[in-house]
């Protein structure tokens, strides 16, 4: 088994690759759909809860840190107009399928179902960002992010 102190090594990683990514969003390199990072941030919040909650222990701060990371991304896009992704209808009904697939974690009583459900809610989070990756590579940095680390 691992020794559980790795979680200190892997804050650091996800902290420095988020640091990168948001120095290339204050420089205005990358422009983050906030919709996605949003959803990631509050997905880790609410997991980090959960997991304070099930008294999960030092784990849990890695998923704390997965939690911040993307709400400073989305604060830092706030600090550069040019680090901003125009939100459309596609951001829009992802972010609510992935809004409507985190009610239904919070309150379903069946863990596979839950787990199932908070999956699927990251993965809709994330569909705006692949499409904006997809339709403007320029708007990515090539550099990692948190969510490579």
């Amino acid at each position: 088994m691992i020794d559980p102190r790795f979680v200190y090594l892997a804050i650091v990683l996800a902290g420095l690759g988020g640091w990168i990514y948001i120095r290339d969003t204050l420089r205005g390199v990358t422009s983050p759909n906030r919709v996605t990072w949003s959803l990631w941030g509050l997905e880790g919040v609410l997991a980090f809860g959960v997991e304070v909650q099930q008294h999960v222990g030092l784990a849990s701060w890695m998923t704390l840190m997965l939690g911040l990371v993307p709400f400073a991304v989305v604060a830092a896009s706030f600090r550069n107009s040019h680090a901003v992704w125009k939100i459309g209808t596609f951001d829009i009904v992802c972010g609510s399928i992935s809004l409507a697939g985190l009610i239904f974690w919070a309150f379903v009583n069946e863990p596979t179902f839950a787990l199932v459900s908070f999956v699927c809610a990251d993965q809709a989070a994330g569909l705006p960002t692949l499409r904006k990756s997809w339709l403007a590579p320029s708007s990515e940095s090539a550099r990692p992010s948190c969510s490579d680390v």
